[in-house]
């Protein structure tokens, strides 16, 4: 549970050079040591897989290594000796540094922020340097929360709706009225959608799909997190604990915004 941002080549046929999934590699590196990622970091790969926690468990990491720079730092010492990259990959599952989490592999990923939104726009800024590495390719964005005024495709640092989804979403409020007050109304939503569709889009400058953060309305410092323990059947405190989660969350990610329910005037590359 926990808002999350989700990201994929749109094309599925699509497979990456070497190249291209190591400078990512690399790159996702650079942001996991830049940035302070209170839930998961950034994970955008071809090869769907995971740290076989096992093995972690019993090798123990040293030096505040975490389990993705190990498994990183391995598979790139196995190509570097000379091995290609798929070899390199099936060579660590072989070895119980990973587990693969699917073998119809496509270039993916999701990252959970909860109600940090400087994780959130940080994951934002990994996406775009990720479509310069991807040149010819379009990536899909698509955030649960607040960050971004609408989902998104993405190529080569620009951006434009992703109209699609977007109907999708409308078409889904028409059959499930939405709520339309409190902390997930989505009044203001849908009537930018509305607007979104109405118009013919091309690729063009991507912080217009951005909602800026008002950083000094933030506190810094996060409150500590707190454990609630729910016994198995407890059908209720389980529904009223998912709730007080989510508007939580909400409320924290309103903290960043000037107003968490503005959205644009169409305008830019909207024609």
């Amino acid at each position: 549970m926990g808002r999350t941002l989700h990201y994929e080549v749109i094309n599925h046929n699509f497979i990456p050079t070497d190249k291209q999934q190591i400078d990512i590699y690399k790159l996702t590196e650079k942001y996991c040591k830049e940035f302070d990622w209170t839930c998961e970091t950034p994970d955008f790969d071809y090869y769907r897989c995971y740290p076989n926690w096992d093995y972690f468990d019993n090798v123990g990491l040293k030096g505040g290594q975490s389990a993705w720079e190990y498994i990183n730092k391995s598979i790139r010492n196995k190509i570097s000796s000379g091995m290609h990259m798929i070899d390199a990959i099936r060579k660590s599952e072989a070895e119980g540094i990973i587990k693969f989490l699917r073998r119809d592999t496509r270039f993916s990923g999701f990252t959970k922020v909860g109600g940090n939104e400087l994780n959130a726009h940080a994951l934002i800024r990994f996406i775009v340097e990720c479509s310069h590495l991807l040149r010819g390719q379009v990536i899909g964005l698509y955030d649960e929360g607040d960050a971004l005024y609408a989902p998104l495709h993405i190529t080569e640092g620009m951006a434009m709706p992703d109209i699609n989804l977007i109907i999708g979403n409308l078409d889904h409020w028409k059959d499930n009225p939405p709520p339309r007050e409190g902390p997930f109304d989505v009044t203001a939503k849908e009537k930018y959608y509305k607007q979104i569709v109405k118009c013919t889009w091309e690729f063009g400058d991507i912080n217009q799909f951005i909602r800026p953060i008002n950083a000094s309305g933030y506190l810094a410092e996060r409150k500590e997190a707190k454990t609630t323990i729910i016994e198995d059947a407890d059908t209720a405190k389980i529904l009223e604990f998912a709730k007080a989660f989510l508007v939580n969350e909400k409320s924290e990610s309103g903290e960043y915004y000037d107003d968490i329910k503005s959205f644009p005037n169409l305008k830019t590359n909207a024609r």
